[in-house]
C-alpha cells in the first residue's frame, strides 16, 4: 500500500504526483496475454516466439530454438522503461530446458550496462518450476557482445530484460508470469479485522525540517507489536533508521509516535528530493506488516 498523506504545498504536491508514475510501477512485468512486445535476438542460432495457451495461468511465452554454432545463443527481449530500484526479487516461471542447454535472466539499462543470472538447465517438459531470483545476486555481464563500458547498472533506469538460451540442443521453453517484488511486497498486507495496525499516519508529507522541526510518524496498532521505520532515497539505499533499537522492543496496542529529525544515520540534513519510508510491524506471534510511504523532503 502506497499513502500520499496531509499535503500542505499545493505546487509541490502537484509535482509530487508528477513523478509517481515512475515510482508506482505494478509487480507485473509481464502476463503474457500479448506476446507482440518481445522479439529476439540470434547468434549461431534461430528462435521463433509464439504465444501458448497452455500456460501456467492462462497464455504464456512458447520460446522454439534450434542452434546451428556450437553453442549457440538465442533471446527473447522485451524494451521499456522500468524502474527496478527497490526490486527485492524477480520471479517467473519456466517449463522444459534440455540438459545440453543453459537459461539466463538478464536486465540492460539506458546506459547499455547489463547484470544477469543462471537460471536453469535440464527442466522437465511437463511440470512447470518456479523460479526466484534475488536481485542482488544478479551480476555484471562481461561477456555479452552488446553492453556498454560501465559496470554499475542503473536499476532505476532499466531499459531491457531478457532472457536468454545458449546451448547445442534443438528444444522448446515456455515461460510464463514474470514478476518482481519489493521488500515492502514479501510481507505486505492490507488493513483488516485480524491485522496489528489500524492506521499509520505522517504529520507532515511533504516535510520541511528547517520550518516544520522533527516530523511526527502516528501508528495506531491493534495489538503488540514490534516497530522499525527505515528511510529509503530512490536509488534503494538507506538513509536512516528512524526507529534503530538494538533489542526487540514490542510496543502497546493504541497511538504510538515516533519523531524523526529529517537527518540521515550521518546526522547530515537530507537533500530535496523523494523518500521511500518503510514501517515494518512484526507481533508477538510472528505476524508481519509492511507500508511504504512515499515522502518529500524540502530544506
Amino acid at each position: 500500500m502506497i499513502k500520499l498523506l496531509n499535503f500542505k504545498k499545493s505546487v509541490i504536491g502537484a509535482l509530487f504526483l508528477f513523478f509517481l508514475p515512475v515510482m508506482l510501477l505494478g509487480e507485473i512485468i509481464d502476463s503474457f496475454n500479448s506476446i507482440s512486445s518481445w522479439y529476439t535476438y540470434e547468434k549461431d542460432g534461430n528462435l521463433t516466439i509464439t504465444a501458448n495457451s497452455s500456460g501456467y495461468s492462462g497464455n504464456c511465452m512458447d520460446l522454439s530454438y534450434t542452434f546451428t554454432g556450437s553453442p549457440g545463443k538465442v533471446s527473447a527481449k522485451k524494451d521499456g522503461v522500468f524502474n527496478f530500484s527497490l526490486v527485492d526479487s524477480f520471479s517467473f516461471f519456466l517449463k522444459g530446458c534440455a540438459p545440453a542447454n543453459v537459461i539466463y535472466f538478464k536486465v540492460k539499462d539506458n546506459d547499455g550496462t547489463k547484470f544477469s543470472i543462471t537460471v536453469a538447465s535440464n527442466l522437465s517438459n511437463n511440470i512447470w518450476t518456479n523460479i526466484v531470483i534475488k536481485r542482488s545476486d544478479m551480476i555484471y555481464d562481461a561477456n555479452s557482445s552488446d553492453v556498454g563500458n560501465d559496470t554499475v547498472l542503473s536499476w532505476d533506469n532499466v531499459k531491457t530484460v531478457e532472457f536468454r538460451i545458449q546451448g547445442t540442443a534443438a528444444s522448446s521453453t515456455l515461460i510464463d508470469e514474470l514478476k518482481y517484488s519489493t521488500l515492502a511486497d514479501k510481507t505486505k498486507k492490507m488493513y483488516s479485522e485480524d491485522n496489528i495496525v489500524d492506521n499509520i499516519k505522517i504529520l507532515y508529507n511533504p516535510y520541511s525540517p528547517a520550518t516544520d522541526g522533527d516530523n511526527r510518524i502516528k501508528i495506531t496498532l491493534k495489538r503488540k507489536a514490534a516497530v522499525k521505520i527505515i528511510l529509503y532515497d530512490i536509488s534503494g539505499s538507506v538513509v536512516s533508521e528512524i526507529n534503530n533499537l538494538n533489542f526487540v522492543h514490542y510496543y502497546e496496542p493504541g497511538v504510538n509516535e515516533f519523531y524523526w529529525n529529517g537527518r540521515d544515520k550521518n546526522n547530515k540534513l537530507l537533500n530535496n528530493g523523494l523518500y521511500v519510508m518503510y514501517v515494518r510491524l512484526t507481533s508477538e506471534t510472528g505476524e508481519s506488516f509492511t507500508e511504504k510511504i512515499i515522502l518529500s523532503v524540502l530544506k
